[in-house]
């Protein structure tokens, strides 16, 4: 398994195209650094597969707790029929806002 860095200087190394020999007369793909002449003629397919792991997302605004704090309106019962899951289901639940303040 070919280096991705050089074991002369340490840059990281490019792929180029070889010359044409009479082994290879298309030439062949290589690992080449750019500041040495180090070389490494690629005869075979190679991969490296690295898994990457995924971040965990956070809540931009708070989350379930965002208007736990936040003010608040209480709703007339008889004029709310919204049936999302978020309000209980004895009732309305009062409005909760936030105040947004736009510095110019």
């Amino acid at each position: 398994m070919p280096l991705t860095f050089c074991p002369n200087c340490s840059n990281a190394l490019t792929i180029s195209r070889a010359e044409p020999t009479t082994r290879h007369p298309l030439g062949v793909n290589r690992f080449e650094c750019r500041t040495c002449p180090y070389q490494y003629a690629l005869d075979q397919s190679w991969f490296e597969k690295t898994p990457m792991k995924q971040k965990e997302v956070e809540d931009v605004f708070g989350g379930k707790e965002e208007f736990a704090n936040a003010d608040s309106v209480a709703t007339a019962d008889s004029e709310c029929r919204r049936t999302d899951d978020h309000i209980p289901k004895g009732g309305c639940a009062p409005a909760a806002y936030a105040v947004l303040m736009h510095l110019a």
